[in-house]
This record gives C-alpha cells, sequence and structure tokens, in this order.
C-alpha cells in the first residue's frame, strides 16, 4: 500500500493545540467554580455565589462549543492511498476530534466523493455522506498543481493561479 501526503493545512498543530487547551480550561473550570461557590465567601448570599458560578462556567462551555464549532471541520493532511499497482486511489482526511486526537476519514472512491459544501459557515468541502470539511485554497497547501486542481474544482472552488 502507497500512501501518499497531497495536502497538509499549515495550521494543523495549533487547532490541536487549541482543542486540547480549550477542553483542559473547560473541565478545570466546570469543576472548580462550582467548589469556589460552595466554599467561598460566606459574607456573598448563595444567589449571589450561584450567579457567579453558572456565568463564568456558560462562558466557558459556550467558548469551548465556538471553537469546536470553527475547528471541527478543519483538515489538517489528506493522503492519496494506493492499495494495489492498479487500484484505484482513495483518499484518508486527517483531522482532529474535540479532544485533539488524531481522527481519519477515508473515501474510498477518492476524489469523486468530493463535492461542493454550500450549509454553513468555515467549511467549504462536502462529501457525497454529508459530512463537511474546511481545506486552504492556497497551492502551497498542495503536494502537486494537479491535485490542487482536481480536489478545488471536485468540491466547486475556482483554483487560483498555481505557484509550482
Amino acid at each position: 500500500m502507497q500512501r501518499v501526503l497531497v495536502y497538509e493545512g499549515p495550521f494543523g498543530p495549533m487547532v490541536k493545540m487549541l482543542k486540547r487547551v480549550s477542553i483542559f480550561s473547560c473541565g478545570c473550570t466546570l469543576v472548580g467554580v462550582p467548589l469556589l461557590a460552595t466554599f467561598g465567601n460566606p459574607e456573598m448570599s448563595s444567589v449571589q455565589r450561584a450567579s457567579i458560578a453558572f456565568t463564568v462556567c456558560a462562558f466557558a462551555v459556550g467558548t469551548t462549543v465556538a471553537l469546536t464549532y470553527v475547528s471541527k471541520p478543519y483538515i489538517w493532511r489528506l493522503y492519496e492511498v494506493q492499495a494495489a499497482a492498479n487500484a484505484k486511489k482513495s483518499l484518508e482526511i486527517e483531522s482532529f476530534s474535540i479532544l485533539g486526537k488524531l481522527k481519519t476519514t477515508r473515501l474510498a472512491a477518492g476524489i469523486e466523493e468530493v463535492k461542493p459544501a454550500t450549509d454553513r459557515v468555515f467549511v467549504n468541502v462536502a462529501l457525497k455522506d454529508g459530512s463537511t470539511f474546511y481545506v486552504h485554497e492556497e497551492p502551497d497547501c498542495y503536494a502537486t498543481d494537479d491535485f490542487y486542481v482536481q480536489f478545488l474544482k471536485a468540491a466547486g472552488i475556482v483554483p487560483g493561479a498555481t505557484s509550482k
């Protein structure tokens, strides 16, 4: 089996780190703030402590949800995979889970499974199964001009001038 890197998103390591930091800080907030509210300043009423705790926890969850919404579709790496010499090339998409773990999506039919995405912001590529992703449109992210043009055309994106 031959696996060739054909695309690499420049923000992959940053997205991974942001997801991990966000989920960690959200977890710490959801554990720590209620404890502080329970055992906090006795001069404050319990309603005041609860409202502050609720506000801080809601902010922690809200920012983590927003970051996840924006970064979930980000493709870090894209590989062309050819199982045998005469076999059709498939694709493997590497992205990140909410915990920042590497997640692989396999496209057995290769580029044929790619279609234009129109349903939401921060997404520019869709798959026939309904999954949506984001890829950079700059040619520098792609290993070859040929793959760059084929992939973006399949996604309904007009490729710019190539630089390779």
